[in-house]
């Protein structure tokens, strides 16, 4: 338990917990063998219906007995233990097992329910999967939206004759990359050879030295996925920033669904997986299309674009009109 905890007193149901807990241990905080061999040993019970095995993990809650008596809780669980190691799940509202403890008159009864299982990975997402093929390791891939394929099937708030399936790329970005930070700089160097049959590039054609400088470096904080469109959205193009920025929010507003402009990684990712898995080149050079990013350096917007076979370009776009400097909003997972 952390200091903060130990200075919160317990609510009821907490103390109750954890008075149940205590029953089941020994003075060494230890199973108590008696507990130990009533779970091991086979209960008869009622014939259960035939249900479907499931592979997903399960939740276990535990009902709590009657509060002992002095004399049980006296006895304690040990040092160096607290009720923050044990946490209580509330059951699903669904078919479970239901098995006795059978530990006398206090008994508890313990309900076996199945998760929701997670929402299989779309087959144009680029996840864990092509990660590994192509790059490495990149750790635990957090979970999609239940609903993604939904999302996915659904109309494009962009391109309304199309779905979100055919506009728009998922892409995850990870935390790290073979035990490394994963950082701007660390993808220019891997998308130069990718493993497994993917597609290589140059890296970076030109990376603005001050903006290198100040953002090459920054690591992701947390992994996550990145729902972008392949293209810069409609009526985007040789617009001032805050005008791009307005343009998203309007667009927001009126799918009720809250896209964003981009961060420097979530664009330049996303664009080169797709070449890495497919050779296609989003935000291409010819015509040149790019879009601008959250991150400004000297009070210059970035933008992230023009990629070629001499590879991607990361640029200060300070003229609205220089060239066809749009916006590609994002969703985050």
């Amino acid at each position: 338990m952390s200091s903060s905890d130990m200075d919160n007193p317990l609510s009821a149901q907490d103390q109750e917990f954890y008075n149940f807990t205590l029953r089941l241990l020994d003075a060494s905080s230890q199973i108590r063998p008696l507990v130990k061999q009533r779970l091991q040993k086979p209960v008869n019970q009622p014939k259960l219906e035939h249900q479907k095995p499931t592979v997903v993990p399960a939740a276990v809650s535990v009902a709590p007995a009657p509060t002992p008596g002095p004399a049980a809780a006296s006895a304690g669980p040990g040092p160096g233990y607290g009720v923050g190691h044990l946490k209580a799940v509330p059951a699903q509202v669904m078919p479970v097992f239901v098995a006795s403890a059978g530990v006398g008159a206090g008994a508890a009864a313990v309900v076996v329910s199945p998760l929701q299982s997670a929402p299989t990975i779309p087959e144009m997402a680029f996840g864990r999967t092509k990660w590994v093929k192509y790059f490495g390791h990149v750790g635990p891939e957090p979970p999609l939206p239940p609903d993604i394929h939904k999302i996915l099937k659904s109309r494009c708030p962009f391109w309304p004759d199309k779905a979100v399936e055919q506009t728009h790329t998922l892409t995850l970005i990870p935390k790290t990359v073979n035990g490394q930070p994963f950082t701007p700089t660390l993808l220019g160097e891997l998308v130069k050879a990718p493993k497994g049959g993917g597609h290589a590039v140059p890296g970076y054609r030109y990376f603005w030295e001050d903006a290198l400088k100040e953002h090459g470096g920054t690591p992701v904080e947390r992994s996550y996925w990145v729902l972008m469109p392949r293209d810069v959205i409609p009526g985007s193009s040789k617009k001032a920033y805050s005008d791009q920025v307005q343009l998203v929010a309007s667009y927001s507003q009126k799918i009720k669904i809250e896209y964003r402009m981009p961060n420097l990684i979530d664009t330049a990712t996303s664009v080169f997986m797709v070449h890495a898995d497919t050779g296609v080149r989003l935000l291409p050079d010819s015509p040149c299309m790019g879009t601008r990013c959250l991150e400004a350096t000297q009070g210059r917007q970035l933008w992230v674009g023009g990629f070629g076979s001499p590879g991607l370009s990361v640029a200060s776009n300070w003229v609205d009109a220089a060239v066809p400097c749009g916006a590609v909003p994002v969703r985050k997972f």
